[in-house]
C-alpha cells in the first residue's frame, strides 16, 4: 500500500470511531511548509477539513498511521479550539462540547 493509502486507511477510521462522519474530509499529499509531518485545516461551523500528509514522511506503515491517529485527534479538538477562541463563548457552550468528546472518548479502551 502507497503511504498516502495508508494515511487516508487510518484517517478513514478514525473518523468512524470518533462520530466524525459528518464531515467532509479531504485527504491529500503534499508540500507542507514546516517541519510538521502533516497539518489539518478546518472549519467545525461547515464540518469542512483539509489533512495534508507531508510528501517527505517516513515509508513506515506503523509510523504513518500514528501520523493518522494524531492529525485526526487535531481534526476531533477543533470545534473546541474555535470555541475556545471566541470571545463571545460561553461556560455552556464549552460544557458541552467537552460532554460530548468525553462521550466519544469513554468508548475507548486503554492498550
Amino acid at each position: 500500500m502507497k503511504p498516502i493509502d495508508v494515511f487516508k486507511h487510518e484517517i478513514s477510521g478514525m473518523a468512524k470511531e470518533l462520530n466524525m462522519r459528518d464531515w467532509d474530509l479531504t485527504v491529500t499529499e503534499g508540500k507542507i511548509n514546516t517541519d510538521d509531518e502533516a497539518n489539518v485545516i478546518s472549519s467545525s461551523q461547515s464540518r469542512v477539513a483539509s489533512i495534508i500528509m507531508s510528501k517527505s514522511i517516513k515509508k513506515d506503515e506503523s509510523y504513518i498511521r500514528r501520523v493518522g491517529r494524531h492529525e485526526s485527534w487535531h481534526l476531533f479538538l477543533a470545534n473546541y479550539r474555535e470555541l475556545a477562541r471566541n470571545r463571545w463563548t460561553t461556560e455552556a457552550e464549552l460544557d458541552r462540547e467537552e460532554e460530548r468528546m468525553c462521550t466519544v472518548l469513554e468508548k475507548f479502551e486503554l492498550v
